[in-house]
Parts: C-alpha cells; sequence; structure tokens
C-alpha cells in the first residue's frame, strides 16, 4: 500500500484537488436548486424507482400509469407534473431504493458526490499508466480537462449515470493493457446499465476470441438478471421489454426526445423533424453499415492490448458505440474524455493540445445552441481515428519474419 501511494502520488494529489474542485463547485450549485425544479431533473424517476421498491410494487414498476403515479406524488404541483418514465434495468431501482429513505434533495445531492467518485476512479484507471510518460504541465491538464468538458456537468446536474458506462470502458481497457481480461469483462458490464451500449463490445470480444472476458461479462449479466427477475417477475420483465420497443413508435413518453439523441438516429430524426424512427430506417441502416465498415477495417489486425495502438482502437470502438446507439444524449457524451485523451495525445506540442482543446471546449458551447452540429463533430473524429490509426500502421512497418 505504501509503494503504491510512493509510486502514484502526483496523480493521487491531482485527483484530490480535482474531486474537491467537482464537488465544491458542484455542490454550490446544488444548494442553489429547490425541490421543485430539482422534479423537472432525471433523478426524479430514478428516485421514484426506489420508492417502488419500497412499496413492494415491483411487477407494476414499467407500467406507464404506475410510474405516473409515483411521480405525481412526488409533485409539488401534480397539475404541472413533467412525468419521465424509468426506463432502466429493475436492479438500478434497487440501487435507489436507500436513497428512496431521504428527501429528493439529499438523495440528489449524494448521486452527485457518488457520481464525482466514480468519474475520479475512471479518470485515475486512465491517466495511472500515462503520468509516467508526460511532462507535468501536460499531465495537469490532461486531469482537469473534465473539468471545462460540459457533458460533464450536464450529466452531474442532471443526476444521470453515465458515469458507470465511462468506468465500464476506461477500466475494462485498463484491464485489458495489463492483461487481466476477466477483469475488463466485469467492468465492461457496467455497459448494461444501457445494454444496447455494450452490443458492440460483446460483438467485438466474440469476434477477437477473448473468452476470459466474455466470462467475467456474462457472469455478471446472469446475476444481474437474476435479481431483476426477483426484484419485478416475469411479467415485470416482459413489461419492460413492450416499453422499450414502444419508445420509437410512440409520444407517451415526455422525457424521450429522439431529435435530441446524439446519434445518428438523432440527427436523421432532427433533420427529418420526426420523432418516429420509421420514417428515418433506411438511410438510418446506411449510416450503420458505414460506422460497421470502418469498424471492422479498424480491428482487423490482431488483438494488442499493450500497443499504443490500441487506444486508438478503443477509441474507435467508444465513439462507433455512440454513433449507432438508439438512445443517448448530451449526458452520455462523457465517454468522449477517453477519445479526446488519445487524441490529445497524438500531438507532442503542448501549445496544439491547447488549441484543440479551446476548439473541442467551442464545438460543445455551440453544440447547446445548434444542437445539429454535435453528432457530425462525432463522425469527423470517428473517421479521424480511423485515419490515425492506418497512421499507426502504416509508421510500424511490415514486421520482420
Amino acid at each position: 500500500m505504501r509503494a503504491f501511494f510512493k509510486n502514484n502520488r502526483t496523480l493521487l494529489i491531482l485527483s484530490i484537488i480535482s474531486l474537491a474542485a467537482f464537488i465544491l463547485i458542484g455542490l454550490f450549485t446544488v444548494f442553489r436548486i429547490n425541490t421543485g425544479s430539482l422534479l423537472t431533473l432525471d433523478i426524479k424517476p430514478f428516485y421514484a424507482s426506489g420508492k417502488m421498491v419500497g412499496a413492494g410494487v415491483g411487477d407494476k414498476m414499467y407500467d406507464i400509469n404506475t410510474q405516473y403515479f409515483w411521480e405525481h406524488k412526488l409533485s409539488l404541483a401534480p397539475e404541472k407534473l413533467y412525468f419521465m418514465s424509468f426506463l432502466t434495468p429493475p436492479y438500478i431501482a434497487l440501487l435507489f431504493y436507500p436513497l428512496s429513505f431521504l428527501t429528493i434533495k439529499n438523495a440528489y445531492m449524494v448521486v452527485f458526490v457518488l457520481n464525482v467518485l466514480i468519474l475520479e476512479v475512471g479518470l485515475f484507471l486512465l491517466f495511472k499508466d500515462k503520468f509516467k510518460k508526460n511532462a507535468l504541465k501536460r499531465n495537469i491538464f490532461y486531469y482537469f480537462f473534465p473539468l471545462i468538458f460540459l457533458p460533464v456537468w450536464f450529466a452531474l446536474l442532471q443526476a444521470q449515470l453515465s458515469f458507470i458506462l465511462f468506468l465500464g470502458f476506461v477500466g475494462s481497457w485498463y484491464c485489458f493493457k495489463h492483461d487481466k481480461p476477466f477483469y475488463a469483462g466485469l467492468f465492461l458490464s457496467l455497459l448494461l446499465l444501457k445494454f444496447h451500449l455494450a452490443i458492440l463490445p460483446v460483438l467485438l470480444l466474440v469476434w477477437k476470441k477473448q473468452r476470459s472476458a466474455l466470462s467475467g461479462f456474462f457472469i455478471v449479466g446472469v446475476i444481474l438478471f437474476i435479481i431483476s427477475l426477483l426484484l419485478v417477475g416475469a411479467s415485470g420483465l416482459i413489461n419492460y421489454v413492450h416499453l422499450l420497443v414502444a419508445i420509437p413508435y410512440e409520444n407517451v413518453f415526455s422525457a424521450i426526445h429522439p431529435q435530441l439523441e446524439t446519434s445518428l438516429r438523432g440527427l436523421l430524426q432532427y433533420v427529418t423533424g420526426t420523432n418516429n424512427i420509421a420514417p428515418i430506417i433506411i438511410p438510418l441502416i446506411l449510416g450503420f453499415l458505414y460506422v460497421f465498415i470502418l469498424f471492422l477495417l479498424s480491428f482487423k489486425g490482431k488483438w494488442e492490448p499493450k500497443t499504443n495502438r490500441f487506444d486508438i482502437e478503443w477509441s474507435i470502438l467508444i465513439i462507433a458505440v455512440l454513433l449507432t446507439s438508439l438512445h443517448t444524449y448530451l449526458h452520455d457524451i462523457v465517454l468522449f474524455i477517453f477519445p479526446v485523451i488519445v487524441f490529445f495525445e497524438q500531438f507532442k506540442d503542448f501549445n496544439k493540445i491547447f488549441i484543440a482543446s479551446l476548439i473541442i471546449f467551442g464545438a460543445f458551447i455551440l453544440s447547446i445552441v445548434f444542437f445539429v452540429i454535435t453528432v457530425p463533430a462525432m463522425g469527423i473524429m470517428y473517421l479521424i481515428f480511423v485515419l490515425l490509426l492506418e497512421k499507426n500502421r502504416l509508421s510500424a512497418g511490415p514486421k520482420s519474419v
């Protein structure tokens, strides 16, 4: 333990400073939010799900009328209720059960602090090895970049759970780098929070015959399925599936805004001005094919996690997952921290990194006003990483036999 602190002293100091900065800035904002405003944030369906667990109505958790009833009980002005459907897996409701004994504001503050802690664990794993080869000013800049990355604050203030997804991607990458594929699979299972995001990573592991990682992933998956089954029963799980299937076609979900989703689907819905997926299905399939073809070309080589090339490949995986997602918003762009840091690492000149960060910061400022630019910007980054990977392969040259 002493050796750990000695070898990671600078990183731990920066972690503590970053943690303190996030909590101080965040809680200053949180204390200024009244309960009425909290009921318009994403904490509400999570908090209500915990209440439903406590009331023993798990089998009806995914019934719209039941969800409406429990959110109605929380509302200070029921006649102005802004309904937000609970769409995450049942085991998440179990996590919010202890918080349901607190007031919603205190529960919100607990979630805020826990999200910051999860973010810091992810950043620690991301930078643990990189700190050894970089200059101090570069390390400091890298570590505090999330403080100015707007999707991070959007996720924190909404009390979203996107940081669990971030930890899933970063933790699995770190374990692969350190030759611990089983633990990588355990980290990847965190993506089951939004299980459609796990499809592409799992297919990649199958393709690359990463049996140990797949074992870790499916062990946790089975455990979470059993917990969910015990919580809501078979009928509750069937209702959950029906609810998810209805999302692209029905407009009863006031918290679902397809035109605001940060994915190819969201872009096409925005351009066509429709919330129904049917009119965009053909261009959406063509867009997915484009992403998948580049993805397959990117991973056509050997599975070599210990190389620098693997960082670029993992960035391509993350962006591909975001582009092809059917349900991601601005708060899920916290996953982009990893590709952004890898992108910065391609510059030897620190001044160029600073300029690149200003461009990224400016792009996300603009995306708040002109939302439509977010997905094309991600697509451009995707193409840049594919080209960087090809450049990396060409510079490596043919290996001697």
